[in-house]
């Protein structure tokens, strides 16, 4: 049994890897139209690869699309992590962000998930259903989706993403891996304490939130109520010991790099469970929308109150799909759970990670926020793991069983359609050759800051996919390329981080587009601008500024100048 066990589960383990990491796989190659880039890569992933750049020159980096300007509000600890790597090992960066990263945190996060489960149920069935859950679990998005347009698909229909897509998000992998080893110790923790793994526990919780600030109020807020639970009903304050320091350690880090992420969070109860039912996007059920603004609006408070409650209803039916087994686990073991830190852990770990994203939104991007519910998945995938295994031991029903096996089967329809996109032979976009040359022979010029035109959504209609990076949305990927800060880049990155970036935008623009060369001089000269890198699609020419700009190097697709001092 130990050893087909082995084999099985070793077998899924790898089966999971391949189910998240594929996509981020075949992205960042070279192609026969230049490199590709599947799903969101070409703008998250070449931000994590212009950010690797940077820090591999300095810590703390510098904003790489705003040049001159301290990276702030951003935990880039996974990207100096990376960069170190790189410069140990001969690894790319772009061979660090998709292919070695998210392999190693997908077999990490299986493998934790595996010891986690034994831990907790001691029952290696459970074991293999908690592994399974956690790799391939799935929102019910399929059904509003097939219903919608007759296919299979809608991975994030009901806002959150699933696991298939935990490597797009590569601070979120790294962090829900952390998480889960935090787990681990602290179970074993209650049993065995020592100088070694009190102290791997302070520093693993107190550096989690700089790798994901999300993971660190996740994990703080239940680690904080069980150990007051613990010290009120118990008389026990270990978990102090742990607590303590490593608040501490997190408290030091905010100070020294004087974040202001607090100011980008928004108190918006309700939020993602409204624009779910009102975007046609995700779930789009215009009726409801209707009743319950007719409601809010005639004062019929408790007809508005009943569709705020079915909103929610489906918003955690919708998102949490086949795992909602998983509630049964803890009508089963509820006498268990005030003898057990590790369920208390789990527990309080859910309703947090659940409980914040109906309570605030960010500023510029509302949307983020939805990754603090990430982290909630994962707990309700083992509870649904443990109780799958607990109904097939404890029931011997074949229709029981029957049932269980439809249940498996449907789990991860909707994540699958998000995984074929991989097989896409056609990526969305691209770095076309031409601009892959261009920006590679600039990584071996003299360090300096790069001025490029800003995104013009408007180009993108002229072409087809892969469309090239410049017109496929506002990216990094000059900085990323180039290796080199540019005056003002990825303009949605600076609005989420709530850069001041607009008079940038408006300076490069009249650099390009208009004639005054004292004014482009003075521009180039006060902000000590290198070069300007010049993307033929936007047709501009810089002859008038020959005086005070040289031409380094052309092909089909970009030109590079040297400013002249």
């Amino acid at each position: 049994m130990n050893k087909i066990y082995v084999i099985f589960i070793s077998l899924l383990i790898a089966l999971g890897t391949l189910f998240q990491s594929l996509t981020m796989f075949r992205s960042g190659q070279t192609y026969s139209f230049g490199i590709g880039y599947w799903g969101p890569t070409a703008r998250d992933g070449v931000w994590h690869q212009a950010l690797i750049e940077q820090l591999k020159r300095k810590v703390p980096p510098e904003n790489p699309g705003l040049a001159g300007v301290e990276l702030s509000n951003y935990h880039y600890y996974y990207d100096y992590l990376l960069a170190t790597t790189g410069k140990i090992f001969p690894i790319s960066s772009s061979d660090l962000v998709y292919r070695v990263a998210p392999i190693i945190f997908s077999v990490l996060f299986g493998i934790g998930t595996m010891l986690l489960s034994n831990k907790i149920f001691k029952n290696k069935l459970a074991s293999i259903m908690c592994v399974f859950f956690a790799y391939f679990g799935s929102s019910f998005g399929w059904v509003v989706e097939f219903i919608r347009e007759r296919h299979f698909g809608g991975e994030s229909a009901f806002w959150m993403n699933q696991p298939v897509s935990m490597n797009l998000n590569p601070p979120f992998a790294i962090s829900m891996v952390i998480v889960i080893y935090i787990i681990l110790f602290l179970i074993d923790y209650k049993k065995s304490r020592s100088w070694v793994n009190t102290g791997v526990l302070i520093l693993l919780i107190g550096l989690l939130s700089e790798f994901k600030i999300y993971a660190g109020v996740v994990m703080f807020a239940p680690l904080g109520i069980v150990s007051f639970y613990e010290l009120l009903r118990h008389k026990k304050s270990d978990l102090f010991f742990v607590l303590i320091p490593s608040l501490l350690i997190f408290l030091l880090l905010i100070a020294v790099k004087k974040s202001e992420t607090v100011g980008l969070i928004i108190i918006k109860p309700f939020w993602f469970i409204n624009s779910m039912i009102d975007s046609p996007d995700r779930v789009g059920w215009i009726k409801l929308t209707q009743a319950r603004e007719a409601y809010l609006a005639s004062g019929r408070l408790l007809k508005y109150i009943l569709s705020q409650v079915l909103s929610l209803g489906i918003f955690i039916f919708g998102n949490y799909g086949t795992r909602l087994v998983g509630l049964m686990l803890l009508v089963f073991n509820f006498k268990k759970i005030p003898a057990r830190r590790e369920y208390y852990l789990l527990l309080t770990t859910f309703l947090v990670s659940f409980s914040i994203p109906l309570i605030i939104i960010q500023k510029g991007n509302p949307w983020n926020t939805i990754q603090f519910s990430y982290y909630s998945l994962y707990i309700l995938a083992l509870f649904a793991g443990g109780a799958v295994a607990y109904i097939l031991t404890k029931f011997k029903n074949i229709i029981l069983e029957v049932l269980i096996g439809a249940l498996l089967i449907v789990t991860p329809i909707s994540s699958y359609t998000t995984f074929t996109f991989a097989y896409t032979n056609t990526p969305p976009a691209k770095l076309g050759r031409g601009e892959n040359e261009i920006l590679t022979l600039m990584r071996n010029l003299d360090y300096g800051v790069v001025l490029t035109p800003s995104y013009n959504k408007n180009l993108r209609s002229f072409y087809y996919p892969p469309f090239p990076l410049v017109v496929y949305d506002t990216t990094t990927y000059v900085a990323a390329f180039s290796g080199m800060p540019v005056y003002i880049e990825d303009e949605n990155q600076q609005e989420i981080l709530g850069n001041n970036y607009k008079e940038r935008v408006d300076s490069a623009n009249e650099f390009f587009i208009g004639k005054d060369k004292v004014f482009a001089k003075k521009l180039l000269m006060e902000n000590n601008i290198s070069y300007i890198y010049l993307p033929k699609v936007f047709n501009y020419s810089l002859g008038g500024y020959k005086d005070f700009l040289e031409l380094i190097a052309e092909n089909d697709e970009a030109i590079v100048y040297k400013t002249l001092k």
